[in-house]
């Protein structure tokens, strides 16, 4: 999995702020079913889901040298490609512990409203040789 930075920027977006400062990608697996909203498993496996998720948002940030950028105010935008199709909500709520990660490497500050002004799900589709999810972080002006 990967991550790039870039300081392209985006263009008609929608949101008040218009994107043009850093961009951070992160390109991770699609995170455990156990994550779900919907999930009633044991609590030890959801934990073990969670922690996973978050571990690999922070290393794979940390490995690539993006620890402690701190971009904020931040949209996030989410390209899912998995085995199946979550609703928008359970795809958001499956990348909560991934998000944490990112602001345990630093790359975000804090995952409140006032630093991560909107997360959008851009797309949601099939891909069974190569699941994935995107997370595309980027700095609003």
């Amino acid at each position: 999995m990967a991550v790039k930075v870039s300081n392209e920027p985006w263009r008609d977006y929608g949101d008040e702020h218009q994107p043009a400062g850093r961009t951070v990608t992160l390109t991770l697996p699609v995170p455990d079913g156990a994550i779900a909203g919907n999930n009633r498993g044991h609590w030890a496996t959801t934990h073990r889901a969670r922690t996973d998720a978050k571990n690999n948002a922070y290393y794979l940030a940390i490995n690539d040298g993006h620890k402690d950028l701190h971009l904020a105010p931040v949209s996030i935008t989410i390209d899912w490609h998995g085995w199946n199709k979550p609703d928008y909500d359970n795809a958001i709520a499956r990348l909560k512990p991934a998000i944490d990660g990112l602001v345990l490497a630093g790359v975000i500050p804090d995952d409140s409203p006032e630093h991560v002004r909107q997360i959008a799900v851009r797309t949601i589709a099939i891909d069974r040789k190569s699941p994935r999810v995107t997370l595309t972080i980027q700095e609003l002006v």
